[in-house]
């Protein structure tokens, strides 16, 4: 195909390349085209750049939990690192939303309740004025919920996800993936004028669906579950653009009764009555079973 119909990202550009132009690491290619690899991504350090802090920079991103958003793929390996691993996914497709099992080599075993959503894109919705972005029709969104014991728990570290963690982060202990603009490290949401309109776009869809499908859902599956209500009540700081994601979540949850109460039944945010600030809380749990 004509290089100008292949759709790639505006930082990266396609360069043919012979084993010759691998330097030093020719013989080490070599051997991984023998062994079976068929994409090789060689990256050369800056000189400013030092083994570790690439070492860490790989071990911070690529992570077994990648594999929630990645639906194409069930095994994931990162090797050669001091942290390496061997994680596979596990799916079962459920009515509303998919059970995924991660299990990696070090023995740990995860369960997640996985919820996706689509959209197309329409002629007057707001798109990236880049050309490239002409061609997109549709894009998505995740929730990833992690379950414990048959029951919500919140999880740790959660950034917003573009499949990849960025470093954007939106406060809520679930893991939060849609197909926004990303700015050209992929560190965070895309902050140009040129994408806040497409963005804010993408963030309405995912807050909705959260609160029109997703946490009525797990209401039905975990009826009085005060993990569930842990995990859609805001625990860490919120940064970057992850502090519009988290305030629209919080505006859609307020009125979402998710909180267990004293006569059994669950109450919204806006309609629990909290304890005046100056109140010694430490008194009055005594007398409460939460």
């Amino acid at each position: 195909r004509d290089v100008a119909d292949v759709q790639i990202p505006a930082y990266a550009f396609p360069f043919e390349l012979t084993l010759t132009d691998a330097g030093l690491d020719a013989a080490k290619i070599g051997q991984l085209r023998e062994d079976g690899y068929t994409t090789i991504i060689r990256l050369p350090f800056k000189l400013t750049t030092t083994r570790h802090h690439a070492n860490r920079i790989l071990t911070d991103t690529i992570r077994p939990r990648l594999l929630l958003l990645t639906q194409g793929l069930e095994m994931l390996a990162l090797e050669g690192t001091e942290e390496p691993f061997t994680a596979e996914m596990l799916r079962e497709s459920l009515e509303t939303c998919t059970r995924s099992l991660l299990e990696s080599d070090t023995g740990a075993l995860e369960e997640w309740l996985v919820y996706r959503s689509s959209y197309e894109i329409g002629p007057t919705d707001p798109r990236p004025e880049d050309a490239r972005w002409s061609r997109t029709t549709s894009f998505g969104t995740a929730v990833a919920v992690n379950i414990v014991d048959n029951a919500p728990r919140p999880a740790v570290n959660t950034p917003l996800h573009v499949y990849f963690p960025t470093d954007d982060y939106c406060g809520y202990p679930l893991i939060l993936h849609a197909d926004w603009a990303l700015d050209p490290d992929r560190r965070h949401l895309a902050r140009s004028a040129d994408f806040k309109a497409y963005n804010q776009f993408v963030t309405k869809h995912l807050v909705n669906h959260l609160g029109a499908e997703v946490v009525p859902d797990l209401l039905d599956r975990f009826p009085g579950s005060v993990g569930l209500a842990e995990c859609l009540c805001p625990v860490d700081s919120m940064t970057g653009a992850g502090l519009d994601v988290g305030r629209l979540c919080r505006s859609v949850l307020d009125d979402v009764p998710f909180l267990p109460s004293g006569s059994g039944g669950a109450l919204s945010p806006n309609a629990a009555l909290l304890l005046p600030k100056a109140a010694d809380a430490s008194r009055f749990y005594r007398w409460t079973d939460y």
